[in-house]
């Protein structure tokens, strides 16, 4: 994305612990979904593509639990020659238009797990009927088993009751779906519409099973690629896409319906149901998703099944070598490796920053005592020293660049909420000079542990996650987003000798001084017209960063409590307007708090000169906002908040 980025590790002392795996597995795993009900009993029946189906709130009826998939379309055209590839519009600055671009080709990047696009309803039926033909000569379905397109109907019981496919708030919280946000907004973008403030990391499609699914286990019933239906009313698409961010684009009973049936768009796909003509479907899931396929016959050796756990874990000598690191303000993992000064101890830099009494752990209870402390100069990687007691110890690879490949398995070990090392696998997207992308999400928790090579047996690098703070934009484009990645090990340019007693003390500045940077920007940007913040009309003020975090902030309530005392004296116009702008300028004083403290590259190390900087463009886009709303009248009037302060204490 185009534009400034402040990026904020998560457990860094900076208070941002993002509970954010956001119901996102591979497509190729065979793992239970994230958001199975707690006995990991939730059933689905597989076909010969590794689609998935459950029953979706229509007696009959099995839903497809994702977008048919590039990968599977792939598949009914080289097996029958089928020719899709005529009259598809795409989109770029001139608006919708037809280009050239196809399916296989459609303007923008995918993997196979993306859903397919440029697909018209008659390229989607013809699908089904292959498919259909397919697997009933195999035995995989039944004579009277068949792939269709939902119905309208079928949809609309699919997609729940909600006002919106996530729920009823508007707008969508983060991780709702793939829908137009400041991602979207490229050199290709029409900028004939707002777009959303949440950035949900994906500017086109984005693979299936990145979003949270429904309660019947569906994914992407809202955004990614519309769907078409059919029915005796005729064609229609259902479910916004990547390219819609309008408040009534994205309600759920939306339906799209002044597309023919040869159709083709960059941001139209298509889902498919199995449906049994003879037999009864069970009664819908319940709302905690759990759901029982009953008397849905499927042939007999093709029942339901419980996916099976992912066979991706560390040996026992392995998992000896991972730790936990507990502190005051934080936890994450780290691990061991031998080094030719000895061993010690990798993890990222934010575990440990701004959290006091460390306490780090092996996985048979043994405590580690930290002791000399050094930093990469240029990513977030720490490494302490330790006594040697014959630990266990993982070997790091010397150079990842012509022995890893995309689509290689890695683990990625992870602390529990119990306090247990737990294994996650994943698989490489790319590998870039100091970032191993990967294609599954990671958590907090993950924070300091490896990214192990399961090929090659060795660490390729450093796992962490990370919010990252839009202020390419002014308010209220400041917008966060969660990301997890790996740091690379072998590409570290140097590193610098830390003094615990110092790093302590700027990163416990850096934090504070961030903590209350945010404490601005929730004041600015958000109202007091609901608890998420959003006012009903959307104004200009309305915005998703934490709306009454400014409340904890003391200064700040000191502003509030003085405007609302010279309010209370004011007799006329003037002297209420004075009252708006000393609030304006006591807030300027927030901003300016500590800035020339921070400006000294002395008082860091050379990473948290970095972070400094950020902090420093975080808050110097605050200053600019205050300049703006002190030109604006409007926004002038509408800054004070609640006053809340007796709230805050």
């Amino acid at each position: 994305m185009l534009g400034m980025h402040f990026r904020i590790q998560a457990g860094r002392g900076w208070g941002l612990i993002l509970a954010a795996v956001l119901g996102a597995w591979a497509a190729l795993s065979p793992v239970s979904r994230a958001d199975d009900d707690e006995s990991g009993s939730q059933q689905y029946w597989e076909n010969s593509l590794g689609m998935r189906f459950v029953p979706a709130g229509t007696t009959g009826v099995l839903f497809s639990i994702w977008d048919v998939r590039l990968k599977d379309f792939k598949a009914f055209v080289d097996a029958t020659g089928y020719d899709a590839t005529a009259g598809m519009d795409s989109l770029d600055s001139d608006g919708w238009k037809a280009r050239g671009d196809t399916w296989l080709s459609p303007g923008f990047d995918q993997t196979q797990n993306d859903p397919v696009v440029g697909v018209s309803a008659n390229d989607a039926d013809a699908f089904c009927q292959w498919l259909t033909k397919q697997e009933q000569a195999t035995g995989k379905l039944g004579p009277k088993q068949v792939y269709r397109l939902p119905t309208n109907a079928e949809w609309t019981a699919a997609v729940g009751t909600s006002l919106y496919p996530w729920g009823d708030q508007w707008p969508p919280p983060d991780g709702a779906g793939n829908y137009a946000g400041p991602e979207s907004h490229d050199e290709k973008w029409t900028g004939n519409d707002r777009p959303l403030a949440n950035d949900d990391g994906y500017a086109r499609t984005s693979p299936v099973g990145r979003f949270k699914a429904n309660a019947y286990g569906l994914y992407d019933m809202g955004g990614n690629v519309m769907q078409w239906t059919k029915d005796n009313e005729g064609w229609a698409r259902r479910g916004a896409s990547w390219s819609r961010s309008l408040q009534t684009d994205l309600i759920s009973l939306w339906t799209w319906r002044k597309y023919g049936p040869d159709h083709r768009t960059a941001d139209g796909g298509f889902r498919v149901v199995l449906v049994d003509l003879t037999q009864a479907a069970p009664p819908a899931p319940k709302p905690d998703g759990s759901a029982s396929f009953g008397k849905f016959h499927l042939p007999t050796n093709q029942a339901a099944a419980t996916p099976p756990t992912p066979a991706l874990d560390l040996t026992a000598d392995q998992a000896r070598a991972v730790v936990v690191i507990t502190g005051d303000n934080s936890q994450g993992v780290g691990f061991l490796v031998k080094t030719m000064d000895g061993p010690a101890l990798v993890t990222t830099i934010h575990v440990l920053a701004n959290n006091p009494n460390l306490k780090i752990t092996t996985n048979t209870g043994e405590l580690i005592a930290p002791l000399a402390l050094k930093c990469a100069a240029d990513r977030d990687v720490a490494m302490i020293v330790i006594k040697n007691n014959h630990y266990s110890a993982l070997d790091p690879a010397d150079d990842i660049s012509h022995t890893v490949q995309p689509g290689d398995d890695v683990i990625v070990p992870g602390v529990n909420a119990a306090g247990v090392v737990a294994d996650q696998g994943a698989k490489i997207l790319g590998v870039g000079a100091e970032r191993i992308e990967l294609d599954n999400a990671l958590a907090p928790s993950n924070s300091g542990g490896p990214v192990f090579h399961v090929k090659s047996g060795k660490v390729l690098g450093v796992a962490t996650t990370a919010t990252t703070v839009d202020i390419s934009k002014s308010s209220p484009a400041l917008t966060r987003s969660s990301s997890g990645f790996g740091w690379r090990l072998d590409t570290i340019s140097g590193w610098e000798p830390y003094d615990w007693s110092r790093f302590n003390t700027e990163t416990a500045f850096l934090e504070a001084f961030h903590r209350r940077s945010r404490c601005l920007d929730s004041y600015l940007n958000t109202t007091d017209k609901s608890p998420s913040g959003a006012s009903q009309g959307g104004t200009i003020d309305s915005g998703p960063l934490d709306p009454l975090m400014y409340q904890s902030d003391d200064k700040i309530q000191a502003a509030q409590d003085n405007f609302y005392k010279l309010m209370a004296a004011s007799g006329d116009a003037t002297e209420r307007q004075s009252g708006y702008h000393q609030l304006l300028f006591d807030l300027m004083d927030i901003a300016n708090t500590d800035m020339d403290q921070i400006q000294s590259t002395t008082n860091f190390y050379a990473y948290d000169q970095k972070e400094a900087q950020r902090e420093i463009d975080y808050r110097k886009v605050l200053k600019a906002e205050l300049d703006a709303i002190g030109n604006d009248p409007a926004r002038l009037s509408r800054l004070p908040r609640t006053n809340s302060s007796s709230a805050a204490k």
